[in-house]
């Protein structure tokens, strides 16, 4: 009688067991940086409670998924399979340096440069189109061309004639590319450029004695890509206010001249 007693009560602490797994999901949350994953029992179609927001040094935190990264994870439905939940990341970049991507990333946007004489109060305003690495420069009717495409570069300069070719030295094809959040301070949906930046300026305007710069700022547009750089310039005496405005980014096509 107690051998069967205890056979029993061995079946039946079985089924009980048996039947509380198959009341039983595992979550896995795996956040994807390296750490081990966290394993959660829950009852099935119990709901899983959303973790807080984790931190990672140098990326920002998208969101949970499951299967598709692309689709957050739904935290109100009820768990009933065993799931595996992930955290998405992306490299955290500075909103500056959004900003800034299109100058050296595309290369492809329009620049118009407006010159503001302070003295005779005459405005000169010049473009620049660039469409990869071929670009245009143009000041009222006079245009020229600049190819860069290959190994040796080539100006395009009018002439009687239409257009003479010359071999021309390497020169950058971009602005301000090494602008960095850590240079300016943010005010007013402007960045402006701090006092000790300004030296840094020489290696990409190549200015000459006697020019100086100041209060130069950076505006965005809604879309967060850079609208327009504003600066004073002064030459000996005169003062000038220089306005640089981006356009047609991504849209630019240029011919070179037959």
């Amino acid at each position: 009688m107690k051998k069967l007693l205890s056979v029993l009560l061995f079946s039946f602490l079985v089924f009980l067991v048996a039947c509380n797994e198959a009341n039983i999901v595992k979550v896995t949350l795996d956040l994807t940086d390296g750490s081990t994953p966290q394993e959660f029992t829950l009852e099935v179609g119990a709901l899983f409670e959303e973790p807080e927001t984790p931190i990672r040094e140098g990326y920002t935190f998208i969101r949970w998924y499951s299967e598709n990264e692309s689709e957050s994870f739904d935290f109100t439905k009820p768990i009933t399979e065993n799931i595996t939940i992930y955290a998405l990341w992306e490299i955290y970049e500075s909103p500056l340096k959004k900003a800034l991507a299109f100058l050296h990333e595309e290369n492809n946007y329009t620049l118009t440069v407006a010159i503001k004489d302070l003295q005779m109060y005459t405005d000169t305003i010049v473009t620049f189109e660039y469409d990869g690495a071929i670009s245009k420069f143009q000041d009222g009717d006079y245009i020229e061309y600049y190819d860069r495409s290959a190994r040796k570069h080539y100006g395009y300069y009018p002439s009687s004639e239409g257009y003479v070719k010359k071999e021309i030295e390497s020169s950058k094809n971009q602005f301000y590319y090494k602008f960095t959040e850590e240079m300016f301070t943010y005010v007013n949906n402007m960045y402006i450029l701090n006092n000790n930046q300004y030296g840094i300026l020489d290696s990409f305007l190549s200015f000459s004695e006697g020019i100086t710069m100041a209060n130069l700022s950076l505006t965005l547009n809604e879309e967060g890509t850079l609208n327009q750089i504003v600066f004073d310039a002064k030459v000996d005496t005169i003062k000038f206010v220089v306005t640089m405005t981006f356009s047609n980014i991504g849209e630019v096509s240029i011919a070179l001249p037959a």
